[in-house]
């Protein structure tokens, strides 16, 4: 505890964990324990990140040492946010080559504070950015989830949550959130998302009102009598009505038998199956043979095969070749 408290006080390091950014500050440091991810998305498919980082301050002593760093924090600022700025724009174009879509990092920001929460004090980083590009915007529609290669990882703790524009609405929203009101859905961790996601389509209210509603044609007068004639009278024909029931309910079976394959192959693994895997090699150390995670699981070579390119691709763990085999090395929050 003494050496942890040394360390607080004498070094801050800046850790923002998440496997998507891959970033990792090095400065002064403190140890962050948890960081919440908000992604506000806009109309012209731009949207603005703000990653916050907190640790409790749990004793006074703690307490001084985070108001140290506080009061001391422009002097580090310029460096931090040199060295974040540097790190956001190698992603976008690496991101924008793979998505093929014009992106840019604009309005970086980082600050520093304390806050009162209801179970005591916390120290919070908090970094701020506008991604140009992050949605692809089709017929006024958001379209939200490719710039995510390799999906997304949430630790314990963390969180990640997407807002869409006033005036827009889900129409599909893919893992189903632990979270979803108006205008925002939000995920919590631990989470493994499949590659390309979480996924989003936001339209305009309008047009998902316009899409809903029903368009029918007003009642005939006769000219002769002034009677109202209803469209569908005693002499219409039921053929018709039975031939689009008939094609409706194809089409409805259809979508259900889509969703249910997509879900089938967009993930083949639950979040349930990494977390033994990352057990398995904390258990053995932190590193094994995936031949030997495949005999620790019980899983099948295929099934963990999947699972350690997951989590290779969210920088989770490390793929070593060691002859014809591969050393699986679990890697550090």
């Amino acid at each position: 505890m003494e050496c942890k408290k040394r360390a607080f006080l004498l070094m801050i390091s800046l850790l923002l964990l998440t496997p998507f950014l891959n970033i990792i500050v090095s400065a002064y440091s403190i140890d962050f324990e948890n960081n919440s991810y908000t992604i506000k998305l806009s109309e012209d498919g731009s949207a603005v990140w703000v990653i916050e980082s907190s640790t409790f301050l749990n004793s006074e002593e703690d307490l001084r040492a985070f108001m140290s760093y506080v009061e001391n924090f422009n002097y580090y600022k310029k460096g931090i946010l040199e060295n974040f700025t540097s790190k956001i724009e190698k992603i976008l174009t690496d991101v924008s080559r793979y998505v093929d879509r014009p992106m840019e990092a604009v309005d970086f920001d980082i600050s520093v504070d304390v806050i009162d929460t209801l179970v005591g004090k916390v120290g919070r980083l908090t970094y701020t950015f506008k991604w140009i590009g992050f949605s692809e915007t089709k017929d006024g529609r958001l379209i939200v989830g490719d710039v995510f290669v390799g999906g997304f990882y949430l630790y314990e703790g963390d969180s990640l949550t997407i807002s869409i524009p006033e005036d827009y609405s889900f129409e599909e929203v893919y893992p189903q959130p632990d979270k979803e009101y108006e205008g925002a859905a939000t995920w919590f961790g631990k989470k493994l998302f499949p590659d390309k996601t979480p996924h989003i389509l936001a339209s305009p209210s309008t047009m998902i009102e316009e899409t809903l509603t029903t368009k029918t044609e007003p009642p005939q007068t006769s000219s002769t009598t002034g009677y109202t004639v209803s469209p569908l009278s005693d002499t219409m024909s039921w053929q018709p009505i039975a031939t689009y029931s008939s094609i409706i309910l194809v089409i409805v079976v259809g979508v259900i038998v889509a969703i249910f394959l997509r879900g089938r192959s967009e993930r083949k693994f639950t979040v349930r199956d990494a977390d033994r895997v990352i057990e398995v090699l904390r258990r053995l150390g932190g590193s094994a043979l995936q031949k030997k995670i495949v005999e620790e699981t019980g899983f099948s070579k295929a099934k963990v095969s999947e699972i350690v390119s997951a989590l290779e691709k969210n920088k989770v763990i490390e793929k070593v070749r060691v002859g014809r085999s591969h050393l699986i090395v679990l890697k550090k929050k």
